[in-house]
C-alpha cells in the first residue's frame, strides 16, 4: 500500500512551510487544493500528502474526524494543529486552552490507533518544559516540575499529548515521535501584534516605530534568552526522516530516540531579547531607541537545549543562521 501522510494544519508557520518543502524536494508532483501527489519510483517514500484545515474537518468533533480518517487511507501523520493564541490570551483562558487542545489531541491519538497509523510526529511547544530546570533542556525532563503559569492550560494539554503518544507507543510498538522545536520563526509567520511570536512581534513593532519616527517599547527586560530555529529547517528535517531516512532504514526511529528537541547546532542562534532586538534594528535600519518594559516580564529566562537531533540527521544538513533567516 502506498504511503499517505496527513499533515494537520494546512496553513501558518509550519503547515504552509511543509507544503513548500514537499514541492521543493520533488520535481514530479500534482498539487490540488488540499493535497500533493508525488510521482516517484521509490516505493518507500510518501506518495500523497493531505493538508488538513479546520474548514475540511474540525478535529474536536470525533465523528467528523473519524469520517475523514476512514475515507483517506492514512499511513503516516504530522500533527501540528493546536488551539493557541498570544500570551495574555493564554493566561486569561487556561480552561478553554486545556479543554480544546485535549479534545483535539485525544481524537487524533484514538483515530491514529483505530486506523493503525504506525508512523508519526506530534509537535509539542517548548513551553512544556518546567519553569525551573537545569540547563541544557533535555527531553526526559518534561514532567519533572510545574510548567510556567503564564501558559499552564496549553502546556499541560501538550504534556498529556506526550504521555498518550508514549503510552500507545509502548503498548502497540508504534513509531510515534514527539518533536519539540525551540522558538520557530520564518516565512509565513504571523505578524499580528495581538498574537504573534517574539520575532515577528518585534519586527512589526519596530517597523511601526520607524514609520512614525518614535522609540519602540518591548514587553521584556531584554534578558530572556531563547534558541531560534527557522521554520523551513524544521520541515526539511521532518521530510528527510519520513522519506530519505525511512527508505534507508525502514524506520523513522534511531537508537530508541522518541522525544526530540529540534534545536540548531549554531551557538549564535541563541539570543537574548535585547540581542535579537538590536539585530532586527540593524536589518530594519531603525535609528531610534529600544525601550524595555520590565513590568510586563513574565517568561522563563534562558532555555539552552541539548542537540540530540544531530545524531539523527545526515551530517551534511546545514541549519539556517539567524542572520540569513
Amino acid at each position: 500500500m502506498s504511503r499517505v501522510c496527513l499533515v494537520t494544519c494546512d496553513t501558518g508557520l509550519l503547515g504552509t512551510s511543509f507544503r513548500e518543502t514537499v514541492k521543493k524536494e520533488n520535481v514530479d508532483f500534482i498539487e490540488n487544493e488540499n493535497e500533493i501527489i508525488v510521482n516517484s519510483n521509490d516505493s518507500n517514500v510518501i506518495k500523497k500528502y493531505i493538508f488538513l484545515s479546520s474548514k475540511i474537518c474540525d478535529l474536536r468533533n470525533f465523528n467528523d474526524a473519524e469520517i475523514f480518517f476512514k475515507n483517506n487511507k492514512i499511513t503516516d501523520i504530522i500533527h501540528f494543529t493546536a488551539y493557541t493564541d498570544n500570551l495574555n490570551t493564554n493566561i486569561n483562558n487556561n480552561l478553554e486552552f486545556v479543554i480544546k487542545n485535549l479534545e483535539i489531541n485525544l481524537n487524533i491519538i484514538k483515530l491514529c490507533h483505530k486506523y493503525t497509523i504506525a508512523r508519526g510526529f506530534f509537535a509539542l511547544p517548548i513551553c512544556v518544559f518546567p519553569e525551573k530546570f537545569n540547563s541544557p533542556l533535555a527531553e526526559d525532563s518534561i514532567h519533572e516540575e510545574l510548567c510556567h503559569l503564564s501558559n499552564e492550560g496549553y502546556s499541560v494539554s501538550k504534556r498529556v499529548l506526550e504521555l498518550m503518544v508514549r503510552f500507545y507507543r509502548e503498548k502497540y510498538n508504534y513509531e510515534w515521535v514527539c518533536i519539540i522545536p525551540t522558538n520557530i520563526y520564518g516565512k509565513y509567520d504571523n505578524f499580528n501584534l495581538e498574537n504573534s511570536h517574539i520575532i515577528p512581534y518585534i519586527i512589526h513593532k519596530m517597523y511601526l516605530a520607524k514609520v512614525h519616527n518614535i522609540n519602540v517599547k518591548l514587553m521584556s527586560d531584554g534578558t530572556t534568552a531563547n534558541h531560534f530555529i527557522y521554520n523551513s529547517d524544521v520541515c526539511k528535517i521532518l521530510y528527510y526522516i519520513l522519506n530519505t531516512y525511512y527508505s534507508e532504514h525502514l524506520t523513522i526511529i534511531k537508537d530508541d530516540t522518541f522525544n526530540i528537541i529540534f534545536s540548531t547546532n549554531i551557538p549564535s542562534n541563541e539570543l537574548t531579547i535585547k540581542e535579537l532586538a538590536n539585530k532586527i534594528k540593524h536589518y530594519l535600519g531603525f535609528n531610534n531607541e529600544i525601550l524595555f518594559d520590565t513590568r510586563e516580564e513574565s517568561v522563563i529566562h534562558k532555555k539552552t537545549c541539548n542537540n540530540k537531533l544531530m545524531k539523527i540527521l545526515d551530517m551534511s544538513f546545514v541549519f539556517t543562521n539567524i542572520d540569513k533567516g
